[in-house]
């Protein structure tokens, strides 16, 4: 294998290509050494690696990479979970849950605090009582969106 920086970063097709034109589709480096060859840095390099490994696309055993040239992923258990589904399945459904949860408790949380926070206003200015309910709702809903 030659060593030599690439004139610019590798897209994610470059670098599979880069992979399968090792001879045997066959790389025996780190994810730093490859980050280095492709333009990326380390921490990308590993990302993207994991990733192709979930999708099929590579196999890692240690420091070696071997292409395996299919798109889809392959199942090397065959338990299933008590839904039906495959254990690969199973752990791409569960990043999803965790992020359904988080936004739950993330909108109930600036909720609680929107009414605190409205509270306190109607209290100082109580005047204008409906005008600061809807300047704190403005207020909030700029928080979140500046936020996500």
């Amino acid at each position: 294998m030659t060593e030599s920086i690439p004139p610019h970063p590798f897209d994610d097709m470059e670098a599979l290509a880069w992979l399968r034109s090792q001879p045997e589709g066959h790389v025996t480096v780190s994810a730093a050494e490859l980050g280095r060859l492709w333009g990326w840095n380390r921490m990308r390099a590993g990302r993207r690696l994991k990733a192709w490994e979930r999708a099929g696309l590579i196999s890692r055993n240690a420091e070696a990479i071997i292409v395996t040239g299919t798109v889809t992923p392959t199942v090397t258990d065959g338990t299933t979970g008590v839904s039906g589904t495959s254990g690969a399945e199973e752990a791409h459904r569960s990043p999803t849950r965790v992020k359904l949860a988080s936004l739950i408790v993330a909108l109930a949380l600036a909720c609680v605090s929107a009414a605190f926070s409205i509270d306190g206003l109607t209290a100082i200015f109580a005047g204008a009582f409906w005008p600061v309910i809807m300047m704190g709702i403005v207020l909030e809903a700029g928080k979140l969106v500046a936020a996500a």
